[in-house]
């Protein structure tokens, strides 16, 4: 005769597995602070602090929720949380209003600080546009894939991206990260 099947919230498994989850999260609420405070401090000001914290507190109970150390390479969760963290608050960040923050933010360094009048701004822009272009060909061809998807007319966000180029957000980020640098770098020397 068949067993009965047992269920899950027997011996009170469940229970324990939601105590240990939370007693993660309680004791790394300061991390989550200390991540948004430095994100915040790089970040123009339409962007509020506590909407940070919300996202890498929401990021925390998640991370408490997935973190098994055997399946983690016996990372402690403090490493494994803090990159969960801060992805999702740099994700939420990802918005239209951020990419605009970043095309006025390369744009404030490709020009000089100095008044345009307004048809020569026009063409300025213009030329900048050029230029970026021209750098952007001058990446390496993933880096390039990376800023043409993720600043599309769609604007999807890098966990698109990543699905759409078949890789991890993490990896997405860190190619955008880096394809900005080199355009800044590239776009500063003239």
């Amino acid at each position: 005769m068949p067993s009965k099947p047992t269920r899950i919230d027997a011996g009170g498994h469940r229970e324990r597995f939601l105590a240990g989850r939370d007693e993660l999260v309680a004791g790394h609420l300061e991390l989550v602070r200390q991540i948004a405070r430095r994100l915040h401090a790089a970040l123009p000001p339409c962007f509020e602090l506590d909407d940070l914290i919300a996202e890498g507190e929401r990021a925390l109970v998640a991370a408490a929720t997935r973190y098994k150390p055997e399946a983690h390479g016996g990372a402690p969760f403090s490493a494994f949380a803090r990159k969960a963290i801060r992805g999702a608050m740099l994700d939420s960040v990802g918005d239209k209003q951020w990419r605009e923050n970043m095309h006025v933010q390369l744009d404030a360094e490709a020009l000089p600080n100095r008044p345009v009048p307004e048809p020569v701004a026009g063409i300025d822009h213009d030329r900048l546009m050029e230029r970026v272009g021209e750098a952007i060909a001058r990446l390496p061809p993933r880096k390039a894939e990376v800023l043409r998807l993720y600043y599309a007319a769609d604007e999807p966000g890098l966990r698109v991206v990543a699905r759409r180029l078949n890789t991890s957000y993490g990896t997405v980020w860190q190619l955008h990260s880096e394809a900005v640098a080199e355009l800044r770098t590239i776009l500063k020397a003239g």
